[in-house]
């Protein structure tokens, strides 16, 4: 299973963190992930989302960073855990399948990417 270990346990990334790779991962989640989830990766619906999609979307975008009071599932998911979703053939939920359009190294650079806005927004 995309982004499992042998014995079933979520992989971390395996990526190194270098300043090349992180720009790619902001490369790439500005083309495929900012049109929902924002710039910021604060996503969201209606007036107050933060993706061109976002704002027109009937559904709540998922928020990337951990909010009090609100749901952080998707906040608090492993790096494994994000690499399957963006791996899953079928997609998510609303979100189409990024599986044939996003290479395996560029869904890794991308998680780096969104663990750095976390890390922005905790600042």
């Amino acid at each position: 299973k995309p982004g499992k270990n042998a014995d079933g346990s979520w992989m971390k990334n395996p990526l190194p963190l270098t300043q090349k790779v992180l720009e790619r991962g902001r490369d790439r989640y500005e083309i495929n992930c900012s049109p929902c989830h924002g710039y910021s990766g604060q996503g969201g619906n209606g007036p107050t989302g933060h993706g061109l999609v976002g704002r027109r979307w009937p559904v709540m975008i998922p928020n990337f960073h951990a909010v009090e009071g609100k749901d952080n599932r998707v906040a608090n998911l492993t790096d494994g855990e994000i690499f399957e979703v963006l791996s899953s053939p079928v997609g998510k939920n609303t979100m189409p399948s990024y599986a044939a359009r996003i290479s395996i190294e560029d869904r890794w650079a991308i998680i780096h990417y969104v663990r750095a806005l976390q890390n922005l927004g905790k600042q």
